[in-house]
């Protein structure tokens, strides 16, 4: 909320992005591969994720179980890890973006904000 004060203080333009990780499995191994996993650990990874089954509950009594197409069981321990290792893939994402020049942060010339 304060960034969007100061660009308005500043009349200054800017662009401020929320993103929702819905992550597909071939990005989540991308990124492994980019922050230098090792490739058994990754192939492990997408084991746990490709065999999971699930079942639901209907009224108490619970369904055949079945293979989810996509995200990942409520409750998996494997999530905080899988969503940290995202993050920090876009994190690096973004810092080889700033490095190349391809994108420009905003704010004080003392601080210069690219990614909170």
């Amino acid at each position: 909320m304060k960034l969007l004060i100061f660009l308005r203080k500043e009349k200054s333009k800017g662009l401020i992005v929320k993103v929702d990780y819905s992550v597909k499995l071939d990005f989540l191994e991308y990124i492994m591969g980019r922050l230098r996993f090792n490739f058994t650990w990754i192939n492990w990874i997408k084991m746990c994720l490709s065999s999971a089954t699930v079942s639901v509950l209907i009224n108490g009594s619970p369904t055949k179980e079945f293979k989810p197409r996509r995200g990942l069981r409520q409750g998996d321990p494997l999530v905080p890890f899988l969503f940290l290792t995202v993050v920090e893939g876009l994190a690096d994402l973004v810092r080889e973006a700033s490095r190349l020049g391809l994108l420009e942060g905003m704010g004080h010339k003392a601080v210069n904000v690219k990614l909170l």
